[in-house]
């Protein structure tokens, strides 16, 4: 008699189709991406309605590309924040900027490590500690940047909350920010190299910056996202500085600075479009090509910018060279990349190639703006770069709708995708690799 009821309870919990854990986590990861989507829904929601955010009321859809913008950690807006927003409202866009930078990133980085990925060289790190450094860094910004404005005002807190916000924004790579220093020969050189090392830390990653720090040997995915983005930075400063039309904007400038300027400038627009003073439309095609290849190839996993991964495009590089030469075997950085993980960043990149030929196609047909235009700022949009080639004030609701969806693709989608497929049943071999992307 027990046999047979044991035998119905099996058969009954087989018929109900108990969740095995892996089939647990890849919920874990749809919930996580679904109610991301849904507190983007709540955030517009509360700047449309009468609630004490925005001094002036505004449209839905303003409200729903500020809400976007924000939890994508992009910068960009069709209002002046400053401006419309209340003390509140700006404290409502910290909150949801640190929920959608910091929290977002939190959350997939400990699914991963579930996943079975090797996130970290040494052991599982946990949420809350990832959560404790980053806010370690920002803050320690803040108190740099308000020491350095010390003389600027007599009020401390102030001076501290005003620091914060240039700090959060910075290591967020939102483009949110205003002007440091106007006009341009006046910058602020250094606060300026505070926020750029800032974005940096803010584009490389926790993963990048712990195993950076520890005195263990690199991991061949540190090893890529570093040289990576030294290499796009060099090469973007090295074009900024032989392009004549980006001198004829900082003429006042002696040589350093405009090395140190360029500089600035090639890692803000790869991340964030946060300390800029040139308008990008106004270099050369190559230029701006190469700018448009660091947006689109974006921060290193686990940072806090969009894009496809320098990790991602690297593998999707060495698969196509390997395929050319007739040889399916990929190796990066001395480890061998396994077949799978190569499909998967061929997958990534060509979604991301169409997103943006998407969100292009859309702008130059309900914009009627040339085809240059169009693409720069859908691959803004996808590296969740604040890039403002056509004012987004002027834009069609309907355009300011497609863009809102190509940053969502590129801040949730690409994880999504990820999350998924490695919520798979992926070998041990592969989630033990030191390579990883999304």
């Amino acid at each position: 008699m027990s046999r047979t009821i044991t035998r119905i309870a099996r058969g009954i919990l087989t018929r109900l189709a108990i969740p095995t854990l892996q089939q647990l986590l890849l919920q874990r990861a749809t919930l996580v991406c679904g109610s991301f989507v849904a507190l983007v829904f709540t955030a517009a929601f509360a700047f449309w309605l009468p609630l004490g955010l925005t001094t002036v009321p505004i449209n839905f859809v303003d409200a729903w590309f500020l809400a976007t913008s924000v939890l994508t950690a992009t910068g960009s807006s069709t209002i002046d924040i400053m401006q419309v927003c209340t003390p509140l409202g700006r404290a409502f866009i910290l909150v949801l900027l640190h929920l959608g930078g910091i929290g977002f990133m939190t959350v997939v980085l400990i699914l991963l490590q579930q996943f079975g990925v090797r996130v970290f060289r040494a052991r599982r790190i946990s949420g809350w500690r990832l959560l404790i450094a980053a806010l370690g860094i920002e803050l320690w910004v803040s108190v740099l940047l308000a020491v350095h404005w010390g003389a600027l005002s007599a009020d401390p807190l102030g001076r501290w909350a005003s620091a914060f916000w240039y700090a959060s924004s910075a290591f967020a790579n939102v483009g949110f920010g205003g002007n440091l220093g106007i006009p341009a020969q006046q910058r602020d050189i250094t606060a300026t190299a505070v926020l750029a090392l800032t974005m940096l830390m803010g584009s490389l990653g926790l993963p990048v910056l712990v195993d950076l720090v520890t005195r263990n040997r690199r991991m061949a995915q540190t090893s890529v996202n570093t040289v990576v983005t030294i290499a796009l930075v060099v090469v973007t400063t090295t074009a900024l500085l032989l392009n004549p039309l980006w001198h004829v904007t900082h003429d006042a400038y002696t040589g350093a600075e405009k090395i140190f300027v360029a500089t600035v400038d090639a890692l803000s627009w790869r991340t964030s479009g946060y300390i800029v003073d040139q308008d990008i439309m106004a270099l050369t095609v190559g230029t701006r090509t190469l700018i448009l290849i660091g947006m689109f190839i974006g921060c290193a996993p686990g940072a806090m910018g969009g894009g496809v991964t320098p990790t991602t495009f690297a593998v999707f590089l060495s698969g196509v060279y390997r395929a050319m030469r007739g040889d399916h075997t990929v190796t990066l950085m001395g480890q061998r990349i396994a077949p799978m993980v190569v499909h998967r960043a061929v997958s990534i990149v060509g979604l991301g190639i169409f997103v943006v030929l998407l969100g292009a196609t859309g702008l130059w047909l309900l914009e009627g703006i040339s085809g240059s235009s169009a693409v720069m700022m859908a691959t803004a949009a996808f590296a969740t770069t604040n890039i403002e080639v056509v004012p987004f004030a002027q834009l069609h609701p309907a355009s300011l709708t497609l863009l809102s969806m190509v940053m969502l693709w590129g801040r949730v989608g690409v994880f999504a995708i990820v999350l998924t497929l490695y919520g798979r049943a992926t070998p041990k071999t592969v989630q033990k690799q030191n390579v990883w992307f999304g």
